[in-house]
């Protein structure tokens, strides 16, 4: 009897496969049932990015398969390690959740907009339903034992020279995950500052770097490095003529056009040996991002100028023409893709570079 049924079993999925042809065929779209499932529809937020840009921001979620998937597989023993033992945490409380969603939206997600005005002419970016990951996880603990590996490692504002301990921002192909534990935004401006605008420079390269939005970027910005990228100084210098020697923070703006920062190329404040290998050309993309976001003066210290009219501090930098040329092609680009660089940074000085048209650039390019 028991052979019997096995037998009409196995005829019976014979037969269901002979009858579902390659037209009946369909996703069975069990991620985006169960992103349903976790979606706190309540929070309007949650609600608009999910409906008009079709991006989930997600306080409950699996870590395996949100986040840690694709790096368990890496070849990276450290990377492997790093991912492993990356603690995350979890809210349970609908407040919390929806405090940190709603910090996340004022204080980040504003910069990016779905028109931008230039010069009279709009342009429609669509940034966020185009560029914007998939998944953005929010959680209040993102904390590593080892050195931390990612975006948030590039900009002056990471968390640590090494990164270990709370991490703000970490990401993968399908998702980004970012720490809004209410305690440290809260403590004081300049941390909550910090971790933001760290955020912000995360998400714009993550975009680049996903969607290789470095080709968005005039080839004019690169032409003024172009012969300096991924070159050792020592080499430049021999075939200039020159004997190798260390070179100070000024020298290396002037020399290769290039902005530095605290972090970027070194963290090295007395300069740079003959031995270092300069920035590739995306490298110079995201350190000039993160001092768009950032302002630093070239030997690390911000200057601090006082604005009569709102009678607020800003931020002035040290740059050379060529620096402040290819400025203005980073500013625009971001622009047009749909990034309110003139809201992120109020310096007016860089308002009235960013102001200028392209006839005034080249004239002084």
């Amino acid at each position: 009897m028991k052979r019997i049924v096995k037998i009409l079993m196995i005829c019976s999925i014979a037969l269901g496969f002979i009858c579902c042809g390659e037209d009946d065929l369909t996703p069975s779209n069990l991620d985006v049932d169960r992103i349903d499932t976790l979606l706190d529809w309540s929070n309007p937020i949650v609600k608009k990015y999910y409906e008009d840009y079709n991006v989930a921001i997600l306080t409950r979620f699996d870590e395996n398969l949100d986040l840690r998937f694709d790096f368990l597989s890496q070849e990276q023993g450290a990377l492997i390690s790093f991912w492993r033992h990356l603690d995350v945490g979890r809210m349970t409380r609908k407040t919390e959740c929806d405090s940190a969603i709603t910090v996340l939206d004022t204080a980040v997600f504003k910069y990016f907009k779905d028109e931008m005005e230039i010069e009279g002419q709009t342009y429609k970016t669509d940034f966020r339903s185009k560029y914007f990951p998939n998944k953005i996880l929010v959680t209040n603990k993102l904390d590593s034992d080892e050195n931390v590996f990612g975006l948030i490692m590039q900009t002056v504002n990471r968390p640590s020279a090494t990164g270990v301990g709370a991490s703000y921002f970490q990401s993968n192909d399908n998702a980004v995950i970012v720490n809004l534990e209410s305690e440290m935004l809260h403590t004081d401006e300049d941390k909550f500052n910090r971790v933001t605008k760290s955020i912000l420079y995360c998400m714009i390269v993550y975009a680049f770097d996903k969607h290789n939005l470095y080709d968005q970027i005039p080839e004019v910005f690169y032409s003024y490095s172009k012969p300096y990228y991924s070159q050792k100084i020592e080499n430049i210098q021999i075939l200039q003529g020159e004997e190798a020697h260390v070179i100070g923070r000024d020298e290396y703006v002037e020399k290769y056009n290039m902005v530095c920062t605290t972090v970027a190329p070194t963290s090295n404040m007395n300069g740079f040996l003959p031995a270092m290998t300069l920035p590739s050309s995306h490298e110079d993309v995201r350190t000039y991002i993160d001092h768009l976001i950032n302002p630093e003066t070239i030997d690390g210290n911000r200057y601090e100028s006082f604005d009569e009219e709102y009678g607020d501090k800003v931020f002035v930098w040290k740059w050379t023409t060529q620096v402040t040329v290819k400025m203005w092609y980073i500013a625009r680009t971001l622009m047009k893709l749909g990034i309110d660089v003139l809201a992120i940074n109020q310096d007016p000085i860089f308002h009235e570079i960013v102001n200028k048209t392209q006839e005034e650039i080249e004239r002084i390019q």
